[in-house]
């Protein structure tokens, strides 16, 4: 059976929560298992999880070290690859080694703790 979750980065904390989506209109919070009650994230960097390739999660929104970045695509009803103005590439267990994941399209979001 598929794992159906999500990310998104928490109002509050500035940082990834993972869990259950509850969304509606623009509103959206992660209910993270076993926490209660679900966090508010923005609602722009919600992304779904896609597959676990080499022990790493894959998520929509991932970005790879050469400007693409993982998006669904409706028309093909797949996750693919994606750089403006070009072409998607399917996510699979091949491309994702082409395109090493180096962040997400969100991080000018988050807060650094060093």
């Amino acid at each position: 059976m598929r794992n159906i979750k999500f990310r998104g980065i928490a109002i509050a904390t500035k940082q990834w929560v993972y869990g259950s989506l509850i969304a509606e209109g623009n509103f959206s919070a992660i209910w993270e298992t076993g926490i209660t009650p679900p966090k508010p994230v923005i609602h722009e960097t919600v992304g779904q999880y896609i597959a676990t390739f080499d022990g790493k999660e894959y998520y929509e929104g991932d970005r790879s070290k050469n400007a693409r970045h993982i998006v669904y695509d409706e028309e093909h009803c797949c996750f693919v690859f994606y750089s403006n103005g070009s072409t998607g590439v399917v996510f699979d267990q091949d491309s994702y080694e082409m395109y090493p994941i180096i962040g997400t399209i969100h991080d000018n979001l988050l807060t650094h703790t060093q």
